[in-house]
């Protein structure tokens, strides 16, 4: 038996927008993927850091001396590990004159820098006596 309700045509309705300030936006991604995603990019950078940087080991006069570096640098020991370029050193240690110096990272796996710091007149006098 046929259906009476088929022939009747379609009405149009007035259209009424959904109410926008009850919704809230979402990010695609959940924020745990985010922060898992940012924790391996940065291992990538630190691993990438590891593989080209160039070990330094510096022997200073006097051994005590403590040393600066302006640039990327990360200090294991008495090693420094540094990418290859020029970098502007700083050596200081009580009763000697500090020193400040130009040093070039080769492509050499390690490099040995001797840093040796100049007496000051004052402590000299005093180690004399």
């Amino acid at each position: 038996m046929p259906d009476k309700n088929n022939n009747q045509p379609l009405a149009a309705t007035d259209f009424q927008p959904i109410d926008g300030a009850g919704t809230e936006r979402r990010l695609p991604v959940s924020p745990g993927v985010l922060a898992l995603a940012a924790l391996a990019t940065s291992a990538v950078v630190i691993m990438l850091y590891l593989f080209v940087a160039r070990a330094v080991i510096f022997q200073t006069v006097p051994d005590n001396a403590e040393i600066e570096i302006n640039g990327l640098s990360f200090n294991i020991g008495d090693n420094y590990l540094l990418l290859s370029g020029d970098y502007s050193v700083h050596a200081s240690a009580e009763g000697y004159y500090p020193l400040n110096q130009t040093i070039n990272v080769s492509e050499e796996a390690t490099q040995d820098l001797k840093l040796e710091l100049s007496l000051c007149p004052a402590t000299f006098r005093s180690a004399q006596k």
